[in-house]
């Protein structure tokens, strides 16, 4: 595997509970690059994704997609328990935002999509008041 970050390591790891033999290589320390640098946040919910996959792939593109996010957000943690890594896991509510009232329509098309979705979402009505996207850990 060429690559010490968290998407190399997790190749690695998969890999291996496969029964594979594997090597990691990397030119500096493992997980210290953009990896180590960031919140280690999961999330089901990316900016505007689910709207435009709607649009473009339908809703069970937008589904299916929701679905493999969440499923990955649960394999992690599984994986965090199997470990018993003291990763400080948490799980909180994933925020979108509009900083300007011109696109709070993109939100709720957002909200609506991510819903379709399968995503626990905030209601309309405080999505007009409010201008944020809420979604809800993924459920077990």
């Amino acid at each position: 595997m060429v690559g010490g970050g968290i998407a190399g390591l997790s190749t690695a790891w998969e890999l291996v509970q496969r029964g594979r033999e594997v090597a990691v290589l990397e030119a500096d320390r493992l997980a210290a690059g953009a990896t180590g640098h960031t919140t280690a946040k999961l999330t089901a919910l990316h900016t505007l994704a689910y709207d435009h996959l709607r649009r473009t792939r339908g809703p069970a593109g937008a589904r299916l997609y929701a679905d493999s996010q969440n499923a990955a957000i649960r394999h992690a943690a599984e994986i965090v328990e199997e470990l018993g890594v003291d990763s400080g896991w948490e799980e909180a509510a994933a925020y979108t935002y509009a900083e300007h009232p011109r696109l709070v329509g993109e939100l709720q098309a957002e909200a609506e999509a991510a819903r379709e979705a399968g995503l626990a979402v905030a209601s309309p009505a405080s999505l007009r008041r409010t201008r944020v996207c809420r979604c809800a850990p993924p459920r077990s």
